[in-house]
């Protein structure tokens, strides 16, 4: 899996390329999607960071709410006596220098 850094760097270049960022609004909060009733397409509905309330009607529709962002812990783990430390809180190995430490799992965690 590519690094989160590498993601960003590639929206960011994919979006200057094609004049992207005049139709990107960071910030809002989404309050609706549903199929619009008069056909084709997606009434969506949000409220940008200023508080204003904005709905429009798009072709296509993406929820990109991210399959990682809140980390899972199995409930096994939750009484367990020593630390446990999602990969998504990892940040720096000098936090397990010198400690024996059991790394489990699968997939890609963030």
């Amino acid at each position: 899996f590519p690094h989160a850094e590498d993601v960003a760097d590639y929206l960011e270049r994919y979006a200057r390329t094609f004049g992207l960022h005049a139709c990107i609004e960071l910030g809002a909060r989404v309050t609706l999607v549903q199929r619009a009733s008069f056909g084709r397409g997606y009434c969506v509905r949000w409220v940008s960071q200023g508080g204003t309330e904005q709905a429009e009607t798009f072709e296509f529709a993406i929820i990109a709410a991210g399959v990682f962002s809140a980390p899972h812990v199995p409930a096994e783990l939750h009484g367990f006596q020593n630390q446990v430390v999602h990969a998504s809180q990892y940040r720096d190995s000098s936090d397990f220098a010198g400690r024996r430490c059991l790394v489990l799992g699968a997939a890609f965690s963030g």
